[in-house]
């Protein structure tokens, strides 16, 4: 997987480098990115949508996830863990780290 999501960085950055290339007001106004690997679901589904910057938005958004979301795949809900990290404690815990409002259960 890890070697999955570099690719995934590989193409951005080199479709990037090919939109250096293009003259303003051709018309692109979209980006996505989607990582499908073996499990039933994307890995990575990103998508910048009527924006007048998509691919450095797109790279934005993908070192948020990095950020934020990479070092936690192993938790999420798959084929050899289906139900995934489901310790409400450990998500409570994650959610008030990061400044977010918790109801009492």
């Amino acid at each position: 997987m890890r070697y999955a999501i570099l690719d995934a960085e590989n193409h951005v950055t080199n479709i990037a480098l090919a939109d250096a290339a293009w003259q303003p007001g051709e018309g692109r106004r979209s980006a996505a990115l989607r990582l499908i690997t073996t499990e039933d679901f994307s890995d990575i589904d990103l998508r910048v949508d009527d924006h007048q910057a998509p691919l450095p938005e797109l790279a934005r958004l993908l070192q948020l996830w990095r950020t934020h979301r990479a070092a936690r795949l192993h938790e999420q809900p798959s084929r050899a863990n289906p139900p995934g990290l489901h310790d409400l404690d450990v998500v409570e815990a994650r959610f008030r780290a990061m400044g977010l409002p918790v109801r009492p259960r």
